[in-house]
C-alpha cells in the first residue's frame, strides 16, 4: 500500500455508485432471525466479511440459508437451529457476532460461546452486556476461554447502560422482545443501525417505543 497519495483537485465529479447496505445494520438485522422460526427475507446485505461470516456461523447451527441475487438473502431458523454446532472459530474472527448473544438468549435460554473477534480498537470489552442481561436475569459464567449463558426466570427490567453501547442495547433489545413484563433501556444507543434493528423487531410483532432516543421501552411478547 501506497505510503501517501497525490490529489489533484478541480475536476467536475459524475457517476453512478451503488450503496450498499450498513454493516453494522445487518449484523444486528441477521442475529435477529434467531428469534422466529419463520422465514424472513433481508434485502441490501453488504457482502463484507463480517456479515459473510457470521452467514456462515448461522448456517454451521442449522439456519436455511438462501441467496437471491447479489443482495437479497431468505432466512429460516427453524426447529433444527441448534446453539451447540456454533463454529467458535468464525465467531473469533468478527467483532459483530457478539449480537448472537441476544438472538440465542431469547429463542435457546442456555448456550456457549466463545469471544467474539474482529478489530483491536482499545480492549473493547463485552462487560456492558454481561451486566446488563444479568440484570434480566441471565446467569453467566466465564470459563476455558468460553461464556457461558443460562437463563431460568427472564424477568423485564429498569437498565441503565454505563455507556452508549450500540452492541449491548441491541443484544437487550432482542432479549427482551420475548422476556415476560417492561424493560426500560436508559443510557441506551440511538443510531440509525440500532433503529433498523427495532423496526425490524416491531415487524416481527414486538412492543418497542423512544427508538432514536437515548430511553427505549419494550414490552415483552
Amino acid at each position: 500500500m501506497a505510503d501517501r497519495f497525490f490529489i489533484n483537485g478541480g475536476r467536475a465529479l459524475k457517476g453512478v455508485v451503488e450503496i450498499s447496505g450498513s454493516k453494522n445494520a445487518a449484523g444486528a438485522i441477521l442475529a435477529a432471525t434467531l428469534l422466529t422460526t419463520e422465514e424472513c427475507i433481508i434485502e441490501n446485505i453488504p457482502k463484507v466479511l463480517d456479515v459473510l461470516n457470521l452467514l456462515k456461523i448461522l448456517e454451521k447451527m442449522g439456519v436455511e440459508i438462501s441467496w437471491e441475487g447479489e443482495s437479497r438473502v431468505r432466512i429460516k431458523a427453524g426447529a433444527n437451529t441448534d446453539p451447540q454446532k456454533i463454529e467458535f472459530d468464525l465467531v473469533g474472527k468478527s467483532r459483530i457476532s457478539v449480537l448472537l448473544i441476544g438472538g440465542l438468549l431469547a429463542r435457546f435460554r442456555e448456550f456457549k460461546i466463545s469471544p467474539p473477534g474482529g478489530d483491536r480498537i482499545g480492549l473493547r470489552p463485552i462487560k456492558t452486556h454481561l451486566k446488563s442481561l444479568e440484570k434480566l436475569g441471565v446467569e453467566i459464567s466465564y470459563e476455558n476461554n468460553f461464556y457461558y449463558f443460562k437463563t431460568k426466570n427472564l424477568r423485564g427490567s429498569e437498565i441503565v447502560l454505563d455507556e452508549f453501547s450500540v452492541t449491548a442495547t441491541e443484544n437487550l433489545m432482542m432479549v427482551a422482545a420475548l422476556t415476560p413484563g417492561k424493560t426500560k433501556i436508559l443510557g441506551a444507543a440511538a443510531e440509525p443501525h440500532v433503529q433498523n434493528l427495532g423496526e425490524m423487531l416491531q415487524k416481527m410483532g414486538a412492543q418497542i417505543s423512544g427508538l432514536g432516543t437515548h430511553s427505549i421501552f419494550i414490552e415483552g411478547v
